[in-house]
């Protein structure tokens, strides 16, 4: 008899709050983390083929299943164990500001940062010395640790950017962005030199006419 039994637990938590330092300046952050375990257990009693087949008035009478190449079920013993954390986390500083009497400023400076983290583990082997007792200390023959499953894997990753919007009357507006990245997944660590950073920029405009002249005003009003 094959056997399989999967057990999991989960876990994810949701932070997020924000401190106003005045009514210009204030700070944010905003978390997750997400983790989840799991055990698989699988095993066979194993059964050995002993019966000797008399009667049949075929060919098959006098024979066992061991003549016909058909091999005991070896008794086995398997279990894996699985845990995944995943973290995910923002904290950005704003400013608004009116810098002038027709100019508005909105600068947000921020970081991110994701961590991603995943180990597995795997015991067994095949002849249980007690029948119907699943535990990998009942194994007589314990498969070695390079035949299993056994690892783990991360991945990290740390950005930081900034975003900054100009308007100027409610009909000219700027913007430009930028962003740093670096990432272990193109990082290697025994080249120091190797583990560089990516920026990325953007940069924008946007221009209303109706709102900046008085002629386009006149028309809008008129289509309306």
């Amino acid at each position: 008899m094959l056997d399989l039994t999967i057990k999991q637990q989960h876990f994810n938590g949701i932070i997020s709050a924000e401190y106003a330092f005045n009514d210009h300046i204030s700070l944010s952050y905003n978390g997750n983390l997400l983790t989840n375990s799991s055990t698989a257990t699988s095993y066979n009693n194993g059964f050995v083929f002993s019966r000797v087949y008399e009667g049949t008035g075929t060919g098959l009478d006098g024979l066992t299943l061991h003549d016909l190449g058909q091999n005991d079920i070896v008794s086995n013993y398997y279990q894996q164990t699985s845990r995944t954390k995943n973290y995910y986390g923002d904290v950005m500083l704003n400013f608004n500001y009116q810098l002038f009497k027709d100019l508005e400023m909105k600068l947000n400076l921020g970081n991110n940062i994701r961590d991603n983290y995943t180990t597995y583990n795997q015991v067994g082997g095949t002849n249980l010395q007690i029948p119907g007792f699943y535990n990998i200390v009942n194994v007589l023959n314990p498969d070695p640790f390079y035949s299993l499953n056994n690892g783990f894997s991360r991945s990290r990753t740390l950005a930081l950017f900034a975003n900054l919007d100009l308007g100027y009357r409610d009909y000219l507006f700027l913007n430009a962005t930028y962003r740093y990245d670096k990432t272990s997944v193109t990082s290697n660590w025994r080249e120091a030199s190797n583990n560089k950073g990516y920026s990325y920029y953007s940069f924008g405009a946007s221009f209303i006419p109706y709102k900046g002249f008085s002629f386009y005003q006149r028309r809008y009003l008129e289509l309306c």
